[in-house]
């Protein structure tokens, strides 16, 4: 009984990490976009070496098992954020499942904010709120 539990876990874990990293690849090219680069660039290595089938994970740490990448995937999401306050909320969580469901939460707005960003500027024909000095608020 104890087994089957812990395979339920796991495979929670696993169904949050794949969101993860759709959300993970998500936040990388909006943010290309947002800066006008015509592709994204490649995670860094200590990111990428954790995504599962990717050519680090395969190379590297083939020999992970599911759970270590999982447990290192979520406490490497607030450096990818550079989020002083989601590292300490991610320090504080219980167990792997928390953190990831921290981190999916946060990175799920700052997507969120990112894309509402982006969408205005093409409204606007790409000015952005940083470029004029009425207060953030993009001139005609």
């Amino acid at each position: 009984e104890g087994g089957e539990e812990g395979d339920a876990e796991l495979h929670d874990v696993l169904e949050l990490e794949t969101r993860m990293w759709v959300a993970i690849r998500a936040h990388a090219a909006l943010l290309h976009k947002l800066q006008g680069l015509p592709r994204s660039e490649p995670l860094p290595a200590g990111l990428a070496r954790l995504e599962p089938g990717g050519a680090y994970q395969a190379s590297l740490h083939a020999e992970w098992p599911a759970l270590r990448r999982c447990h290192r995937l979520s406490f490497a999401i607030a450096p990818l954020l550079a989020d002083v306050s989601l590292d300490e909320a991610l320090m504080r969580a219980e167990s792997v499942e928390g953190r990831l469901r921290i981190g999916l939460g946060v990175i799920a707005t700052r997507n969120a904010r990112l894309a509402a960003e982006l969408s205005v500027r093409s409204a606007i024909g790409g000015k952005s709120f940083d470029d004029d000095d009425e207060g953030g608020m993009p001139s005609a």
